[in-house]
């Protein structure tokens, strides 16, 4: 009985083996029509985000003579789990080979988000915590207080100084606030399966040459608007059939992908999100910034040590 037991544990066991074995092949093979369409997408000045490195292949040697029951069964066990991460990856490429081939005949491909949690890199946090609107009032604050001080020509008193720094210090703090829950937001977020505009109207404002931000898939891009501001209301369908709606304003809504929390159904454009996050090949946030969101996030805090050591020269 024992030995029926042990045979059919070493007969799982390499299953298990030659089933990873078939299974890496296959992966590599993904992994190559991948590359290749990538370098396809180069060649015409497409872009698509850079393929993550292949982690190491667990190696699983062949069962030797002398492993009993409970070393062979964890070892299946392992190996069976291995499998199913390796069919995800090969699963994952093949979808992603789909899409590279839907953008080689020039289609507007958005790459799927994976499932959450998920982790946020940190320059997606410093992004958020710097918005645009709050650089250009920060700037302009510097820049009056500046003037203001060059006029005056005297030391600026301790008792106006230090109420300027408490209101600063709130404004920093609320924005910490906020920046903490779009992190927590894009950790939990969810791509929609499909939008649609369900009215379109005027907000009453009248543009001319206005720089507006437009999202086409997960792409931000800065152009300029002429003509009367815009008022969408989007309806988004999300995962598991769940469905909302988000109002967009200036240029409307064009093609961008739509975010949404799956518990309370907030959602954004990705245009309204400072960071404007985009998915690697595996579905995880990539983590990189456009080069406006550096330097609003340097103007910002180079603004706010400014600020202190202003604060700190007159008050010291």
């Amino acid at each position: 009985m024992y030995r029926d037991e042990l045979s059919a544990f070493r007969e799982r066991y390499a299953a298990a083996r030659s089933n990873l074995a078939e299974l890496a092949r296959e992966l590599a093979d993904q992994r190559e029509l991948v590359e290749t369409l990538s370098a396809q997408l180069g060649e015409l000045g497409l872009s698509f985000p850079r393929l993550p490195d292949l982690e190491a292949l667990r190696p699983f040697p062949e069962a030797r003579a002398d492993q009993g029951s409970a070393e062979l069964v964890r070892l299946a066990f392992d190996a069976e789990k291995e499998a199913e991460r390796l069919i995800a990856r090969r699963d994952a490429l093949a979808r992603l080979a789909q899409l590279m081939n839907r953008r080689l005949r020039g289609e507007v491909v958005a790459l799927p988000l994976g499932a959450p949690p998920r982790s946020v890199p940190w320059t997606y946090a410093l992004a958020e915590f710097a918005p645009s609107w709050i650089v250009s009032c920060g700037l302009a604050v510097l820049v009056a207080g500046g003037f203001a001080d060059a006029s005056v020509g005297s030391r600026p008193r301790p008792e106006v100084l230090l109420p300027i720094a408490a209101g600063v210090t709130a404004v920093v703090a609320v924005l910490a606030v906020r920046a903490r829950r779009r992190v927590r937001f894009l950790g939990r977020c969810r791509d929609a399966v499909s939008t649609n505009v369900v009215s379109s109207g005027h907000d009453g404002s009248n543009m001319t040459n206005w720089p507006v931000l437009v999202s086409k898939g997960w792409d931000v891009s800065s152009e300029s608007y002429s003509g009367d501001g815009k008022l969408d209301v989007v309806e988004f369908l999300g995962h598991d059939g769940q469905s909302g709606r988000l109002t967009l304003k200036n240029a409307g809504y064009d093609s961008g992908v739509v975010l949404y929390d799956p518990e309370t159904l907030r959602a954004f454009d990705v245009k309204e999100l400072a960071c404007t996050p985009q998915p690697d090949a595996e579905g995880r946030w990539l983590g990189s910034l456009p080069l406006r969101a550096w330097i609003r996030a340097l103007l910002f805090v180079g603004a706010l040590a400014a600020g202190v050591v202003y604060t700190g020269l007159y008050v010291g």
